[in-house]
């Protein structure tokens, strides 16, 4: 997230138990949805402009009835995180080939060249570690009923 001169980044791992059992357009969703928070909960931000490469995720968050019981729960912790702080968001696509820092601080060593080149553009970096509560999948878990599981 760009606040200022400042570049705000999330750069951690899910781990196993938190991402088992998610379709990978849950976990899109729940990514740029844990990213939401931690921006707009570090900033007091009330407008954020969201990009991701995924259709289905950017779809979900736009139209807020998805079919997938996964995305629909993790809809209605967005807009529940949106209402609670007056926020509102935007969410558009971006190529895959265009989310070059986002795709750079996912890949093992990329951290360091996403830091680099933030440096080359004289902007500062500053970390920032997952919203409370948003690590917490348990409620998002695959069940039988859901046909993007399947």
């Amino acid at each position: 997230a760009m606040w200022g001169a400042e570049v705000l980044y999330i750069a951690d791992t899910w781990l196993e138990e938190e991402k088992q059992g998610l379709h990978i357009n849950a976990k899109e969703l729940l990514a740029t949805s844990a990213a939401l928070a931690t921006f707009v909960g570090a900033t007091a931000a009330r407008y954020a402009l969201e990009f991701t490469d995924n259709t289905v995720a950017e779809g979900a968050a736009r139209r807020t009835a998805p079919a997938s019981p996964q995305l629909q729960r993790l809809v209605e912790r967005r807009t529940a995180f949106l209402r609670e702080r007056g926020a509102f968001t935007e969410m558009a696509r971006v190529g895959t080939h265009e989310n070059l820092w986002a795709d750079l601080i996912s890949r093992e060593g990329g951290l360091a060249i996403f830091l680099e080149q933030v440096e080359e553009q004289g902007l500062v970096a500053r970390r920032l570690e997952v919203a409370e509560g948003w690590r917490d999948t348990s409620g998002l878990r695959s069940s039988a009923d859901d046909p993007e599981l399947a």
